[in-house]
């Protein structure tokens, strides 16, 4: 008699988490990780071609003019 109920019970456990799981759920989480290391790279690289552009406008500022 017991096992019945728990097996009901099961059961509708398992019924609410298929309905409340959205498809895909489980696989957004890494998404967000490859767009948080390409934006993470993207930054350095702008930074790093930022330095460089200053660097070469302040030693040739005098020629620029």
């Amino acid at each position: 008699m017991f096992s019945l109920e728990l097996s009901y019970l099961r059961l509708l456990v398992q019924v609410l988490r298929d309905r409340t799981d959205e498809p895909g759920a489980r696989d957004r989480g890494a998404s967000a990780i490859e767009w948080a290391v390409i934006t993470g790279i993207i930054i350095v690289v702008a930074t790093f071609i930022g330095f460089v552009i200053t660097n070469a406008v302040n030693n040739h500022a005098a020629a620029i003019v």
